[in-house]
């Protein structure tokens, strides 16, 4: 089991590290199984690697 009680934040990266592809949706993945657990706890949830990058693209 996944022990929370001392954490604040958690970082989620989204970017393979096999071959450097970036999957938005690995956040997804990870809070539909923690929500109520995190929200409970008050952790703040960072979505890290392919945002920045999602950005650009549509500029």
């Amino acid at each position: 089991m996944l022990k929370l009680d001392d954490v604040d934040l958690i970082r989620i990266n989204n970017q393979s590290l096999e071959d450097f592809s970036v999957n938005i949706g690995t956040t997804g993945q990870l809070l539909t199984a923690r929500r109520s657990q995190l929200q409970s706890l008050g952790i703040i949830v960072v979505s890290e690697s392919g945002l920045y990058i999602a950005i650009l693209n549509h500029l």
